[in-house]
């Protein structure tokens, strides 16, 4: 019987987890980040700092949905945004094909789960490297491919929103401890999105997605 596809997550954690937290924790190191994910926040410390982004309640995530049904209609009333299939058609005339890249990414991941299938019942030294080796090398052609999409497509309306939800997401779970109370950073979006230190957005923002990754939640 064939186990679960829920089941592949927990073991590629088992046999490769030690080599993708060596990796994080590299890309970490070079950008500066160091975000330590516990008890469903993202901890992280600039300038001397301590800063976090926790999950929502229930109520935020009801203002998060709110601001991400207004700023749709904003998009949809305003005739010089267009939508996904918009672009998808036009680039699909310039050549690009959007929808065989959707095609070729089904069919990697796919192949993927079979490689993580092999890879949590082999034991030998050799085959464990081979197999993580192919994996690494899909992981790359998935990240290219999704770089290729998002690049074609992030005018549209639909990635408009993804990236405002994003953004949205992070300003309201944003917070800075205070003599011991961890306190909102911003009190309005507008002065999150005028906030000139990118460099702190961008580690708010990364730990945002981390967060909400490791929590299998989607924005």
């Amino acid at each position: 019987m064939n186990e679960p596809k829920k089941d592949i997550k927990t073991m590629l954690d088992e046999k490769i987890d030690e080599k993708a937290k060596e990796v994080l924790l590299n890309f970490q190191e070079l950008k500066g980040i160091e975000t330590l994910i516990q008890d469903n926040k993202a901890i992280f410390t600039y300038k001397e700092k301590s800063y976090r982004v926790r999950m929502p309640n229930q109520e935020e995530v009801n203002l998060i949905n709110d601001a991400r049904e207004t700023k749709l209609i904003d998009y949809i009333k305003d005739s010089k945004y267009m939508s996904e299939d918009y672009w998808r058609k036009i680039w699909k005339e310039k050549g690009v094909d959007l929808d065989l890249i959707d095609a070729e990414l089904e069919e990697i991941q796919d192949k993927m789960q079979d490689l993580l299938f092999r890879l949590a019942t082999a034991n030998l030294p050799a085959d464990i490297k081979k197999l993580t080796d192919l994996i690494e090398s899909k992981k790359a052609k998935v990240n290219e491919l999704i770089f290729k999409k998002t690049d074609k497509l992030q005018y549209a309306i639909e990635q408009r929103i993804r990236d405002y939800a994003n953004f949205y997401t992070c300003y309201l779970l944003f917070e800075e401890k205070k003599e011991d109370v961890w306190k909102q950073v911003f009190d309005k979006y507008e002065d999150f999105d005028k906030c000139n230190d990118s460099s702190l957005i961008g580690k708010a923002l990364e730990s945002t997605m981390r967060l909400m990754y490791s929590n299998n939640e989607a924005i």
